[in-house]
């Protein structure tokens, strides 16, 4: 069992508490496809991976301000933002990371503020970014 491996299996933990405590089956869908790329990353490219450890600083400091304000959407940052430490940071990547909104709870409800099918928007939004980094991925092996 290599180091390629723990990704896979902390994949798998991630996975199975999402899925006794997810808000929504949508979100919760929405949130395996965002995961994709990391799957993909870990599982079938050979890119070299340089962890970017302030990332995981990032994410460190997002939760501490998120349980401290008690809002969840910077909980929920945190999260995508220790989840994509996990990749090699660059452009595409970032966009990535971005491209969490769409799976946070709290997403549907901002959606639904400036009248957008929030379900519709989270599903584009995720399916493109996703799709954009497996391109960039697969590109790159």
């Amino acid at each position: 069992m290599g180091i390629r491996s723990i990704p896979l299996i902390l994949w798998l933990i991630l996975g199975f508490v999402l899925l006794i405590s997810w808000p929504s089956n949508i979100d919760l869908v929405l949130i395996i496809l965002w995961l994709l790329p990391v799957l993909f990353f870990w599982l079938v490219t050979s890119i070299p991976y340089n962890p970017p450890f302030w990332l995981m600083g990032v994410a460190l400091v997002l939760s501490i301000i998120g349980i401290i304000t008690e809002l969840k959407i910077l909980k929920d940052f945190a999260l995508a933002t220790a989840i994509a430490s996990f990749l090699p940071f660059n452009f595409i990547n970032l966009i990535w990371l971005l491209g969490s909104f769409f799976w946070i709870p709290s997403s549907g409800w901002i959606l639904s503020q400036i009248n957008l099918n929030s379900h519709i928007v989270q599903i584009v939004g995720i399916v493109f970014v996703t799709l954009l980094v497996l391109w960039d991925e697969w590109r790159q092996t």
